[in-house]
């Protein structure tokens, strides 16, 4: 059993550095895959160990083909074990929009599976990135009626609602999975957004709650931000959507946010700065320095 144990110590290590962070982190990541390469020397087929390689590949260090091939290296060795195969599709779907790739490793968990939750919630967010949001709903509905506990379904389908601008059904859905799990951050986060159409000093509690469970939670500190902005505080905006950028430095939509903030205290040449990070960091952006405040509001989260 020592091997075995002692690839499991690797595993964890590696799985909990991963866990820490989804945002592009070079050092972390190599670090993480360090921790998993020592598992596989203790034992060898070790498909958990892959798996979790491929996240790392995907959030951390922005390679999706090397994300994929690990997947596969998984997959050879546990062809029946569903996640590495949702686990790519949400990948493909959610982050890098290649749907025709995402599509094929669905097809496939649900020729092991159709009558598993994981692979419905999937499906329900291949479509919810396609921003057919009907297909989404049906699917997110489905694998509630699998799993009538499954937090992730619910907190979607609130999403789903979010989208379509029914905000009570949304809002119902969040506070179901809260229900749930009451330490569920994205829950507090979506309901902050729903708040924040018409409830500020709500939004702004849901926000600082989340920020309370978890102070490295990126988005957050940008839908902060975003409340801070509206109510004319604009140093507490300033701060916050700093700290966005200082959690990832790649975050286009914090350096957008950021910028507005300058406008709107006439710090032009901060702006002009920052938002030519912002057209580094995503060239499909391709606005020029606006030249009144507010031009840059609300691009999406």
């Amino acid at each position: 059993m020592y091997p075995v144990l002692k690839a499991r110590r690797h595993f964890f290590e590696g799985y909990l550095l991963a866990l820490s962070s989804q945002n592009p982190d070079k050092a972390l990541g190599e670090k993480a895959l360090a921790a998993f390469r020592s598992a596989l020397q203790w034992q060898a087929g070790l498909p958990q160990a892959y798996w979790q390689m491929s996240s790392v590949f995907a959030y951390n260090l922005l390679q999706p083909d090397s994300a994929e091939y690990y997947t596969q290296q998984a997959i050879a060795l546990h062809p029946s074990w569903i996640l590495p195969y949702t686990n790519m599709a949400l990948l493909l779907s959610v982050k890098y929009k290649q749907f025709d790739r995402s599509k094929s490793y669905l097809e496939q968990a649900m020729r092991i599976d159709s009558n598993s939750a994981i692979v419905w919630v999937n499906w329900g967010s291949y479509y919810y990135a396609k921003k057919e949001y009907a297909e989404a709903e049906k699917k997110f509905k489905k694998a509630i009626q699998l799993d009538s506990n499954y937090i992730n379904a619910y907190n979607n389908l609130g999403n789903v609602y979010y989208k379509t601008n029914s905000f009570e059904a949304a809002e119902r859905q969040y506070n179901k999975v809260i229900q749930l799990d009451s330490t569920f951050i994205d829950a507090y986060n979506n309901i902050g957004q729903y708040a924040k159409t018409n409830r500020n000093a709500e939004a702004l509690q849901q926000y600082l709650k989340v920020i309370q469970l978890d102070s490295n939670a990126t988005k957050t500190y940008k839908n902060l931000g975003n409340v801070y902005y509206d109510m004319h505080q604009f140093a507490e905006a300033e701060a916050v959507f700093k700290k966005a950028i200082q959690l990832d430095s790649t975050y286009v939509n914090a350096h957008i946010d950021l910028a507005d903030v300058y406008l709107e205290t006439h710090k032009i040449p901060e702006a002009e700065v920052v938002l030519k990070k912002a057209i580094q960091l995503d060239s499909t952006k391709g606005l020029p320095l606006p030249t009144f405040s507010g031009f840059i509001r609300n691009w999406g989260v």
